[in-house]
């Protein structure tokens, strides 16, 4: 047998105390991941090993949990206290786990990218070939695992969130070098390619709360505008982030012609023959260092990082203000109270990060 397999990936700082009311979930998850991934191949099993060093926030497992114990205080007397997380809620937090490090393979191979967690992409380590198999075979097996659980709605809501998944990265393919598209269509686009599974996760969490459906909804809007504006931090990040805290390969946005917020905005404030000129050159110099890292500026420069940013709280603070609303209108027990609260503090920490 391979040497053990690490999945136990350090967490940042400022998610600590947030996880530490699911702290043991995440070690359970952590476990089936390992009894999942674990694989005698000795190749099979370092190339599955490398995949899971490249995530590391565990956000979306992180959320299922969360919305369970959050919701399952809706559900439940003030006086009840309640019991461990069910084995179906700790196979699809690992399941998405799969899933969302699956993406992460194949983005880096779509995007160039270079580094991630400080390490060489898995494209950069192997090759394409051996890169997009890889995340092939964890994709598939996260979706054997759900679909062996005794709901099958669990498989159906999974199965359209990784449809959506991949539709959205198609369509944003779509739409290199189209600066002309507007902020409401790569709103959609990232509605499908970020925050997809993230709202999956919520929804599901809920749902195996026994929560009402329209609590269940509630849960599943919360995951959807934090998912969103994860994706608008993530766009800004790569213009004015630090390579060295992101430990990622940034400007990748630019290079690859992805029409992300901050450059839509930025192209709103250029005239029509400014656009129509960047345009132009985008298309010709976009794998051009010098190009790309001075448009970076001119972008950093143009207001529109900070119109970004304003969208990415407006949706962070109405996904804070509905968990709110959820927990003075429903009676919650202490576990549930603590887990609504660790909720609004990760929906802040997906605008305020740095990496």
């Amino acid at each position: 047998m391979p040497s053990q397999l690490s999945v136990n990936t350090p967490l940042p700082e400022s998610l600590l105390s947030i996880y530490h009311i699911i702290e043991t979930e995440i070690k359970e998850m952590n476990a089936i991941l390992l009894k999942l991934l674990s694989d005698n191949i000795p190749f099979v099993h370092e190339v599955v090993h490398y995949a899971f060093q490249l995530g590391g926030k565990r956000l979306r497992p992180a959320i299922t949990l969360l919305c369970f114990k959050a919701a399952r205080g809706v559900t439940s007397s003030t006086s009840v206290t309640c019991k461990n997380v069910p084995q179906q809620v700790l196979m699809i937090a690992a399941a998405l786990e799969m899933i969302h490090t699956a993406t992460l393979i194949h983005d880096d191979i779509l995007d160039g990218a270079l580094i991630r967690r400080h390490i060489q992409t898995m494209h950069l380590r192997w090759d394409a070939g051996i890169s997009v198999m890889a995340g092939d075979m964890i994709f598939m097996k996260a979706l054997d695992v759900v679909s062996q659980l005794e709901e099958p709605a669990a498989y159906r809501i999974l199965a359209k969130a990784c449809h959506a998944t991949c539709y959205g990265e198609l369509r944003q393919m779509s739409t290199r070098n189209r600066f002309d598209i507007s902020v409401s269509d790569y709103l959609e686009i990232i509605s499908g390619k970020t925050a997809a599974l993230i709202e999956c996760g919520s929804q599901l969490g809920a749902y195996y709360a026994k929560a009402e459906q329209k609590t269940v909804e509630e849960f599943h809007q919360f995951g959807h505008e934090i998912g969103i504006a994860f994706q608008i931090v993530d766009d800004i990040l790569d213009v004015v982030g630090d390579e060295k805290k992101m430990g990622k390969t940034l400007g990748t946005d630019v290079a690859q012609q992805k029409p992300t917020l901050p450059l839509l905005l930025f192209f709103e404030s250029l005239t029509k023959s400014e656009r129509a000129k960047i345009t132009e050159e985008c298309a010709e110099q976009h794998q051009n260092e010098h190009y790309v890292q001075n448009l970076i500026t001119q972008i950093a420069q143009s207001g529109a990082i900070d119109t970004a940013m304003t969208h990415a709280n407006h949706l962070v603070d109405s996904a804070i203000n509905r968990i709110r609303r959820l927990a003075e209108t429903f009676p919650l027990n202490s576990e549930s109270q603590q887990a609504t609260a660790a909720l609004c503090e990760l929906a802040a920490f997906v605008v305020n990060r740095k990496k």
